[in-house]
């Protein structure tokens, strides 16, 4: 009897184990897909930042910060004739950071008066727009990044070329408002 209960504690203890091991390996999955799905959000409002500042050579924003990508966000998904938002990304909210961002990222679960007012306040954007906008737009300037608290360790830095950095190192030049964490990883 003594002996059984052995074999069951040990059988026991060993599942626990591989649970528990399961678990953070899930845990860590799910941060490097948070991870990834940031990067891709700030490779695609790079090519809607592109396409934008293409699209109007003669009249760049003056726009900086969280102001820059609500431009952007204007230009593509805001109907002047209609005076409506438009979902254009299947109810996935580009301007927003999935790691610990404070932005929506569903909007297709929003009532329509809520879904106009997020998409009109540019404080519902989690990530900070150039420091400068150099003309023409080339080189490595940077064009965007996470905002201060979105990642615990430093966050992600977009170029105007399009590569997105997951540190933000001490030759990124960033603006006096882009408190920067030289050196640290996510």
């Amino acid at each position: 009897m003594a002996r059984a209960l052995v074999k069951l504690s040990a059988g026991a203890g060993v599942l626990v184990v591989l649970a528990a091991v399961l678990l953070v390996l899930v845990v860590n999955a799910r941060h490097r897909g948070r991870l990834s799905y940031c990067r891709n959000n700030l490779r695609c409002l790079g090519m809607l930042a592109h396409s934008n500042l293409m699209s109007a050579p003669d009249d760049p924003p003056e726009e900086r910060g969280r102001a820059f990508w609500q431009w952007i966000r204007e230009r593509t998904c805001y109907s002047r004739p209609t005076k409506r938002w438009s979902l254009k990304w299947a109810g996935l909210n580009p301007f927003g950071c999935p790691v610990r961002g404070a932005a929506h990222l569903d909007l297709s679960t929003l009532p329509g008066p809520e879904y106009e007012r997020v998409m009109s306040d540019p404080a519902t954007i989690d990530y900070r727009g150039p420091a400068q906008l150099a003309t023409p737009v080339q080189g490595r300037l940077v064009l965007g990044a996470d905002r201060e608290g979105n990642h615990p360790r430093g966050g992600h830095v977009l170029f105007v070329d399009l590569s997105v950095t997951a540190r933000q190192e001490k030759s990124i030049q960033v603006g006096d408002d882009w408190p920067q964490a030289a050196g640290t990883r996510d």
